[in-house]
């Protein structure tokens, strides 16, 4: 499965060094063979005060010294072509704003003769996109996870420098940067210390960064009630009652899916919005049923607002970046290419009756670093077009400007969404069976030291049962192998095998039925201190 993964990533990532044709569901009535022809497009322009619409022509190259008439309504403007801006092989004509629907008449004027066309028009939707800019974190996917979780650590400076180096930017523009899961930031601290983290809580609180709300990216089909909200509680109460943040959203990449418990968790830790970066493999939410954004009910009837990426590199081909995998230079999308360059991110949204003038765009990919270039890119589009506009974002922003629009647009739905990718978690017999059993084990030992510290004055115990709960979480976590999961785990990497990897990963599981048996041997320890006994020996069995 994973080397499909891996295939698939791959496939979308050289997808964005190609220079991806685009059609438009703007188009126009003419013959294909028409050498003049016209279509609407998405943009607009700021002429002073003024917005432009923009109308695209092709034209045979005959005409570069003609003119263009449009004639929409009582409305007639005229195009000296000659000076008219030219992309992509493509006239862009700014014609006073459409307010109805109607049919535009063009004619084209040049060599002493003229031909005319007729064009479908009407107001366009003035878009901003919102881009979610994120590294998706696969711990044991390319290295050994204790490798790779060190990777992370110096994205978190870098995005903060970058917040720093663009705080006189325009607004839209400004860097933005989502820390993907909270483990991450735990990693950060301990090699950082309490001073940065300091910093980045700042950074939070003025609103330019943020931590998505989930432990990790995990597989939580088979969690229990109590695992689920334990994977949320570090962020969302630990890490927001020392700092004074307030966290409303999570991200979860890379998974294909969800258990039916998870809105309502979620709900109740107050994170209200979920970005759902699927990975596209296996997924059950790609099957065309699942509207791009919806309200989600839990069990108990509680809601959370979801947008559906299509998948989590979407957005990415807006960068030139190293591939992780191959280490070759990978050329994002020319942005000079104006239509060209963005149609596609609108025009499924357009066929499927999405109602808003927004959509989120994730920007992440697989250990890729937090990238200035991407507010380079805003600055420089929105410094020529008016709309769509181009708006870095935290997670709870979009989904902020999406409630004060039709919010009564928004469908609600009720149920889970299976991991496609579930069967993977039940490998390997043993490991899984300690996993399960520490599932149960965790919580009652919890419950045990309660009763210790209520009765025999035993500690609270609250910093080793985070620990321990943070650790099973990562058991839990999606990336449960070696790229190569045919690589067998009782046989080391030196030889093809994944014996390292596993260990690592059966390590944390371990971790945590471990640090359980010593605490429920402690907590024996203190109960039985408080015991009265009239003889000298005496045998309390528990």
């Amino acid at each position: 499965m994973a080397g499909s993964r891996r295939s698939f990533l791959q496939a979308m990532l050289a997808a964005c060094a190609s220079s991806v044709s685009y059609s438009s569901a703007l188009g126009q009535i003419i013959p294909s063979d028409n050498a003049f022809q016209a279509q609407l497009s998405h943009l607009y322009t700021q002429d002073g005060n003024q917005l432009r619409q923009i109308i695209l022509l092709n034209l045979p190259p005959s005409a570069a010294s003609g003119s263009v008439e449009v004639q929409v309504g009582k409305k007639t403007e005229v195009f000296d072509l000659s000076k008219t801006l030219k992309l992509a092989g493509q006239y862009y004509l700014p014609i006073t704003p459409v307010e109805q629907e109607g049919t535009a008449r063009l004619v084209l004027k040049a060599g002493g003769k003229s031909s005319e066309t007729f064009l479908p028009v009407r107001p366009t939707r003035k878009w901003t996109v919102y881009l979610v800019h994120n590294s998706h974190q696969d711990p044991g996917f390319l290295d050994l996870p204790s490798r790779l979780r060190q990777r992370f650590i110096p994205f978190i400076d870098d995005a903060m420098r970058f917040c720093e180096e663009t705080k006189d930017w325009p607004e839209e523009s400004q860097f933005k940067w989502n820390i993907e899961v909270g483990y991450l930031l735990g990693d950060y601290r301990q090699a950082r210390g309490d001073e940065k983290v300091r910093q980045v809580m700042d950074w939070i609180k003025k609103g330019r960064m943020t931590i998505g709300g989930f432990y990790c990216s995990m597989n939580t089909d088979f969690m229990s009630l109590e695992t689920l909200h334990r994977s949320v509680y570090y962020t969302t109460e630990r890490l927001s009652r020392e700092f004074g943040i307030h966290l409303e959203g999570a991200i979860l990449d890379d998974v294909n899916g969800f258990t039916w418990g998870l809105p309502e968790v979620m709900a109740k830790a107050g994170l209200r919005y979920l970005v759902m970066g699927s990975n596209g493999d296996r997924d059950n939410m790609q099957n065309g049923n699942a509207p791009t954004l919806f309200y989600l009910a839990g069990p108990d009837g509680s809601e959370i607002l979801v947008w559906r990426s299509i998948q989590y590199v979407e957005g990415f081909d807006l960068l030139t970046f190293d591939d992780p995998y191959t280490g070759r230079n990978v050329k994002g999308v020319n942005m000079q290419e104006g239509e060209k360059s963005i149609a596609r991110y609108f025009d499924r949204h357009e066929r499927s009756g999405y109602p808003f003038d927004a959509i989120a765009l994730q920007v992440a990919s697989d250990f890729t670093p937090s990238f200035k270039q991407l507010s380079e890119v805003a600055r420089a589009w929105n410094a020529q077009w008016a709309y769509p506009k181009l708006r870095l974002s935290t997670i709870p922003e979009f989904f902020h400007y999406i409630e004060t629009q039709k919010k009564d647009c928004i469908p609600h739905l009720r149920g889970g969404a299976p991991d496609g990718w579930v069967d993977l978690q039940l490998g390997e017999a043993n490991s899984v069976a300690l996993g399960r059993q520490t599932e149960n084990y965790l919580p009652d030992v919890e419950r045990l030291s309660t009763l210790a510290s209520l009765v025999a004055g035993g500690p609270g115990r609250q910093d080793a049962f985070l620990k321990a709960y943070n650790e099973l979480l990562m058991w839990e976590e999606h990336t449960i192998e070696w790229y190569d999961i045919r690589a067998d785990i009782y046989v080391d990497e030196s030889l093809g095998g994944g014996k390292q990897h596993w260990a690592e990963k059966v390590g944390h599981a371990q971790y945590a039925h471990d640090a359980a048996q010593q605490i429920e041997k402690e907590c024996a320890v203190d109960l039985c201190r408080n015991i009265q006994t009239a003889a000298p020996l005496t045998l309390a069995v528990w």
